[in-house]
């Protein structure tokens, strides 16, 4: 015939044996957004029952920011098949409910709108031509808020992808032309210098070979 109730932040509070309301509904408005616990007990024939608790999730804010990432799948060495879009973000209150991913032709009319389908991460974007595609990918937590973040996808460029496809080989291709370099410059560097070290001492030679030649001139008798 009559309840008791207490609304806070604490799990385990129990109302007192007072009399609060004979009604059997009651709204709270403006709650920050938390955690908090429902805590009401009836009474009935002039005795009180035990206390029950009940959580509420009060949650107004969306998920948390996020910034998909791109990776792709290559079919061959220059060929790229499709692209991988990873995406996870967190919500501190309800939590996440599920994903949602549009795809829009960046080539069509902007007022084009997504058809959002419910995904899991990663999620697979085909590629076809040099079109860029916009990948949306929308997150809903349990309270029904919504972050949405977008990025761009494209097929890469042929060179770009053989330098990816194939970094390892070009690494030790990079390796090998250096290390030849050294060693023709160490080879040819250290020839160069013994000749040049043989045409120093040759030129001193021959000027101390003038120079003696004109001291005995001089010392001749006339």
């Amino acid at each position: 015939d009559s309840f008791s109730y207490v609304l806070d932040t604490l799990p385990a509070t129990v109302p007192e044996n007072q009399i609060v309301t004979t009604d059997t509904t009651k709204a709270f408005e403006d709650l920050e957004d938390g955690l908090w616990y429902f805590h009401i007990k009836a009474r009935k024939s002039g005795v009180w029952g035990n206390a029950g608790h009940f959580l509420v999730r009060v949650d107004t804010k969306p998920p948390a920011e996020f910034k998909p990432e791109l990776n792709y799948i290559t079919a061959s060495t220059v060929l790229v098949d499709r692209a991988l879009v990873s995406f996870f973000t967190t919500d501190n209150f309800s939590g996440i409910r599920k994903y949602e991913v549009g795809v829009i032709d960046r080539s069509e009319s902007t007022t084009v709108s997504p058809v959002f389908v419910e995904a899991e991460s990663p999620f697979q974007v085909p590629l076809s031509g040099s079109g860029e595609l916009s990948v949306i990918v929308r997150a809903v937590d349990m309270a029904g808020n919504v972050r949405d973040s977008s990025i761009n996808v494209k097929p890469p460029s042929l060179v770009k992808n053989f330098i990816k496809g194939n970094i390892v080989y070009i690494l030790l291709l990079l390796i090998g032309v250096l290390l030849a370099g050294f060693v023709i410059h160490y080879l040819v560097g250290h020839h160069i210098i013994r000749h040049i070290k043989r045409a120093i001492e040759f030129i001193k030679k021959d000027e101390a070979m003038e120079h003696n030649q004109s001291q005995d001139e001089s010392n001749r008798p006339n």
